[in-house]
């Protein structure tokens, strides 16, 4: 329908009959005149029009909705940069951590060899002040030790059954 401004305005529900006598398919949602002067509107339409209370149209309804639909991207987006941040931070100090135990580590292993030669060099010095002739006189001529004699050598005979387990060679 026209009304005084020019506008056209959506059909009330129910109000077919006004758009049987269109020929355009579509044209009982929007009740266009197709004639090539629209009517003029008397004083007292105007007057019962302007006194009705206005309803939002549905284009006025479908603007506002995508407006606070509009937020969610953008509150998601603002999530997903706080998340992408924090992460980030996270890996950082991690990465951090890594690097402190690495060199830790490395320390820790320089401090081992050469906690490791200084042992092996004292072993060597002791071998090295060890002499198995020395020993034998402090035995013999301080402890009273001496040979064993053939009287106190024993030999017993083994059963064949029995078995022994040498881990090294005996020396003669």
């Amino acid at each position: 329908m026209s009304n005084s401004y020019g506008r056209v305005s959506a059909p009330r529900r129910g109000n077919t009959a006004a758009a049987a006598g269109n020929r355009h398919p579509g044209a009982y949602r929007y009740n266009y005149m197709y004639e090539s002067a629209a009517r003029e509107l008397s004083y007292e339409e105007e007057g019962r029009r302007n006194t009705q209370p206005r309803r939002k149209s549905r284009s006025v309804r479908s603007v506002e909705q995508p407006v606070s639909v509009s937020h969610v991207p953008a509150l998601l987006l603002t999530g997903m940069v706080a998340f992408l941040t924090v992460s980030v931070i996270y890996y950082v100090q991690l990465m951090a951590a890594v690097a402190t135990t690495n060199s830790n580590i490395s320390s820790m292993q320089s401090r081992l060899k050469t906690l490791k030669t200084a042992n092996d060099q004292h072993y060597e010095e002791i071998n090295s002040s060890i002499s198995l002739e020395e020993i034998k006189e402090i035995a013999i001529n301080e402890l009273g030790m001496k040979y064993a004699g053939a009287e106190q050598i024993v030999k017993y005979s083994s059963n064949p059954n029995d078995y022994v387990h040498q881990v090294a060679e005996v020396g003669r």
